[in-house]
């Protein structure tokens, strides 16, 4: 075996072995586990899941609860590896975690009981998968790293082997053997040689150096080695290798495989990436399609008005809408500047290069309620899929295509309306780090306030000041808000005022209708705030 594993790993060499284990534990044993009164479990296994140097998994079927589980086994003596593991487990539950059945002790071992799930990642990839099913586990990955992050837990080994997917592709992670908190980072290293050894270069450069109070973002050097793995077949010397920051894989790699732990985007920043434009596409001919109602039997509706689009089954809807105004761009970026952590937020103006490259979808924004928005990029892979199948049906109505396969319209409604509720982020808007905005004009109020704003933008266009002070980063340019001197192309979250040309402030006609603007400025700015509030929290 090789020299790694965690210090208080070696103390198990004096008292566990793998022999005891098999002699403990064998496919067709029986176990059963009692409180004195009654048997609370009987277990039969059935298969070995994964054998470590002191401990496994087994595959067990509970003749009581006619249930199947995951029973991982542990020896007693492995204090620390076995309270943070049960720490995490019953404290914390989610949808990305494994569902926790208890902790019991057999002779000289620990068994925790899981929910039990066939595949893991690993497995999954074996097979042949399309890219933008890779793209969409990807994105599954970042959700439940980012429910770990939220609660300040650092996996410290995420790996595909250590992520567990179900049927509906949403992932699970598990093994939290070496996890930490992010107030009380430990060494996984028992030395610097072991973290030399090219076999854990998915490990972050500064777990493996021994730094002490290292942060969440060393995961994110994991999950770019996971990445690179999927799509690139490469799983060693990740610090050796070399990706084009131009192009959009290249730059999603680039910016999780920093060796300077604070350069790395957080979790909550990365499903931001135009990495994940593929998932969306479907939008764009949402968009371009002509206004149409379409209604179906069982009380479902499809309306689609300009860049409004809504679902509607009995007494729920869902609505998306597509922010296309230079304030409602800016409002949206704003807040995405505000939901990232404030240090990376600092290099990312001052010496982050090249530039994050941002979703252009970041702009959709979803609702439940028709009160409370969120952006589309909060969606994962299944919920995704399902609008893009509804969106398709509703293409096909319009130009009056047949579909070769019955679509059944309703099961695709129900899983998504279903889906959604289950979705926390979209119904919690109290969510650490989510990027939500509130609604509070009526629907009138809003036509009067895109027709002003269309109209300023093409007074702007015409008296041609969009062309003093572009800056050529690849971003969706919107009005400058912040200095008061006309157009400026900038690309999110950059600051707004830099590189702008000295010889534009000379500009006697400009510094005219910078001073006109800005007195009437005010009272549009309070308008405007009635159109949606920004709602972050951190």
């Amino acid at each position: 075996m090789n020299r790694m594993i965690l210090y208080f790993c070696l103390l198990g060499q004096l008292f566990g072995s793998t022999d005891s284990l098999t002699q403990d534990f064998y496919i067709g044993k029986k176990i059963s586990v009692s409180n004195n009164l009654k048997i609370l479990h009987s277990w039969e296994i059935q298969e070995v899941l994964g054998q470590g140097e002191y401990g496994c998994v087994y595959k067990v079927y509970d003749s009581i609860s006619k249930e199947i589980y995951a029973m991982k086994v542990q020896c007693n003596d492995l204090i620390e590896s076995l309270q943070m593991e049960k720490s995490i487990y019953e404290n914390f539950s989610s949808e990305y975690l494994l569902k926790y059945y208890g902790t019991y002790t057999y002779k000289n071992w620990t068994i925790l009981l899981l929910e039990y799930c066939s595949t893991t990642l690993e497995d999954f990839l074996k097979s042949s998968v399309k890219y933008i099913v890779k793209v969409g586990l990807i994105k599954n990955v970042i959700f439940a790293l980012r429910f770990l992050h939220d609660n300040r837990i650092i996996h410290n080994d995420l790996k595909a082997n250590n992520i567990m997917v179900t049927n509906n592709l949403k992932c699970k992670i598990f093994d939290f053997g070496i996890s930490c908190y992010e107030t009380a980072t430990k060494h996984i290293f028992y030395n610097l040689v072991d973290g030399r050894n090219p076999c854990y270069s998915y490990i972050s450069p500064e777990v493996r150096a021994r730094v002490v109070g290292y942060n969440c973002n060393s995961d994110i050097w994991s999950l770019g080695a996971l990445v690179n793995n999927i799509f690139l077949n490469v799983s060693s010397n990740i610090s050796m290798m070399n990706f084009n920051p131009n192009n959009t894989p290249g730059n999603f790699l680039y910016s999780m495989l920093n060796t300077r732990s604070y350069d790395r985007p957080s979790s909550d920043l990365l499903i931001y990436h135009e990495f994940f434009d593929p998932l969306y596409s479907f939008l764009d001919y949402l968009i371009d399609l002509k206004n149409f109602y379409i209604y179906l039997p069982d009380n479902i509706m499809f309306i689609k008005k300009d860049n409004y689009f809504e679902i509607k089954y009995k007494n729920l809807s869902i609505s998306l809408l597509h922010f296309s105004t230079m304030y409602a761009k800016k409002t949206i970026d704003d807040g995405i500047q505000k939901l990232t952590v404030k240090k990376y937020t600092t290099l990312v103006q001052n010496s982050y290069k090249p530039r994050f490259l941002f979703s252009k979808y970041r702009f959709y924004m979803i609702s439940t309620d028709r009160k409370y928005y969120f952006s589309i990029v909060e969606l994962d892979f299944y919920v995704l899929d399902l609008l893009e199948n509804i969106v398709n049906y509703c293409r096909d109505k319009v130009f009056g295509f047949k579909s070769k396969n019955s679509f059944n319209y309703k099961n695709f409604v129900e899983n998504l309306f279903q889906a959604i509720q289950e979705t926390k982020y979209l119904n919690n808007i109290n969510r650490k780090s989510t990027l939500c905005f509130k609604y509070r004009k009526e629907k009138e109020n809003w036509k009067n306030i895109k027709s002003e704003s269309i109209a300023r933008e093409t007074h702007l266009r015409n008296r041609k000041f969009t062309s003093m002070t572009q800056i050529n980063s690849g971003g969706v340019p919107y009005a400058n808000q912040s200095a008061n001197i006309g157009i400026s192309h900038v690309y999110a979250p950059v600051n707004r005022t830099a590189n702008i040309p000295d010889s534009a402030l000379h500009n006697e006609e400009l510094q005219n209708f910078s001073e006109n603007y800005a007195k009437s400025r005010s009272s549009r700015a309070k308008r405007r705030s009635g159109w949606f509030s920004l709602c972050v929290t951190r």
